[in-house]
This record gives C-alpha cells, structure tokens and sequence, in this order.
C-alpha cells in the first residue's frame, strides 16, 4: 500500500470499530482505551455526531465525486506514490471526457490523452485515497457516500460504465438485464448495498473462471481469481435503474434503451 494512504482508510478503520464497540455497550472512555485514541477524539465521534472525514480536504460529496469512485473501483489504478488515479486502454472517448469532466466539477485536475486507447490521468493524493479503499474495503466508504443520494448514483453509475452491461436484445437472451461483474465479493456486495438504499432489486451471484488463451499473443493464461461475481439488476426495476442510474457511455446507454424497447417488464419485483 502506498504511504500516503494510511490516514484516511486509518481513521475511518477506527471510527468503524469505535461504532461497533459503543453498539456492545462500552462507554467512550472505554472505546478510546481500547482503540488506542483520545477520550476526546472518542466522545465527539459517539456523542456529538462529529465524523473522521471532516479533518480531511475531501472534495464536495456529489454524484462527480462518486462517479470518479465508481469507475475507478473498476478501470483505475493507483500510482505507486498515492498521489495518482490513472485510468488505462478505455475504450470510449466519451467516458474519458465523462472522468475528466467530473474531476473539473471538483475542482481536481485531470489529463486525458490518446494512446492504443484513451488514458486519464487525475492528479489528487484524496482522490486516489478514497480509490484505494474503495478497491480494498468499499463498504468502509458507505457513511461517506450515504450522506448524499447523488454520490450514491454516481458510484452505481461510474461502476457499472466501467464493469456493467446494459444487457442485449438478443432472442438467446430475451430476459436479459443490466448487470456488472467483479472479482470482487466485496466490491459487489457493497454496490448491493447501495442499490438497497435506491430500493432497486438485484440478484448477485458467480461463476468460474478458466484460463483463456490471449487472441493478442495466443499464449495461455490463468487468470488471478477462481470466480466472478456479477450483480444483475432484477427485471423489474430495470426502467428504473435506467432512470435514476444508467449508463454515460453512449454504446451503452443506447443498448439499454433498445432493451427496454424491445422487451416486456413485470411491473412489480
């Protein structure tokens, strides 16, 4: 882990233990023994309501911020130092502008340029931070995101632009849906969570990976994980996953609309 990542991630580590532990009935003065913090620090967390984030130059909680969280979980990567979300090999150029747009909106550089594929590049050592533990420990982000209902959206939406599918119209697929994937258990279980708190249905489940063999080198590869997860939202609440998530990249939310076009809903889950 790089070494500038250790604060924020410390802190909300804590501030989750804190909450577990005044939920089993310890006193402040307890919680701060235990965890290793001050008295005080403990107090203003359970009594006054006062949150670990607040000390930290967070960008403005907004659907931007979560959508730049989302599609990092799924195409971003951590430079070396912390200090740099990079975006690698996306393959729309709408996507790129959405990313870069999104950091302009918080104030945040960003860098798109052309090689083989579209790079970003978003130079900002909380941004990348808050990639970091969403990649490793999304849910540690939920108290953050939940207090605002578009950062919710924008997480949904910049993960599924980046991992989701708007489903196909095919007849070997008439009852098909918008759904993600992930190697991550964590990461889709959490992305439920959300959903959850849109009151949108969705089933999660997995299947196993084999090793492929590369059309680019046709060598064979095994790939890092025996599974992956896949999140599909349920039937029901497709039209209004369209609605109130969707898709930015235009393929994609095109394909999503011919589905919907195409194909009959049950109106209730």
């Amino acid at each position: 882990m790089p070494l500038l990542i250790y604060s924020l991630y410390r802190q909300i580590a804590l501030y989750r233990k804190a909450i577990r532990l005044a939920n089993e009935g310890l006193q402040y003065y307890e919680v701060a023994k235990i965890l290793g913090v001050r008295k005080s620090t403990i107090y203003f967390w359970l009594n006054r309501g006062h949150k670990p984030w607040t000390s930290f130059k967070l960008p403005p909680i907004n659907f931007e911020l979560g959508y730049i969280i989302g599609s990092g979980i799924g195409d971003g990567s951590i430079a070396d130092d912390g200090r740099m979300l990079v975006y690698s090999w996306l393959k729309d150029e709408d996507f790129a502008d959405t990313i870069v747009r999104c950091a302009e909106e918080l104030g945040i550089y960003a860098h798109k340029w052309y090689k083989r594929n579209w790079q970003v590049m978003i130079t900002n050592t909380t941004i990348a931070e808050l990639v970091w533990i969403g990649k490793k420990h999304l849910r540690y982000l939920i108290p953050i995101m939940s207090s605002d209902i578009n950062a919710i959206k924008g997480v949904l939406t910049g993960w599924f632009d980046s991992d989701g599918t708007p489903g196909t119209t095919s007849e070997k697929y008439r009852y098909d849906a918008p759904h993600a994937f992930s190697i991550s258990r964590e990461v889709v279980k959490t992305m439920g969570i959300l959903l959850d708190i849109l009151g949108i249905h969705y089933t999660i489940g997995y299947q196993r990976l084999k090793e492929f063999i590369s059309p680019q080198t046709g060598k064979e590869y095994k790939p890092k994980s025996e599974k992956i997860y896949q999140l599909r939202i349920k039937r029901c609440c497709t039209i209004r996953f369209s609605k109130e998530i969707g898709f930015k990249i235009t393929r994609k939310r095109y394909a999503l609309e011919r589905l919907i076009e195409r194909s009959t809903f049950k109106d209730a889950c």
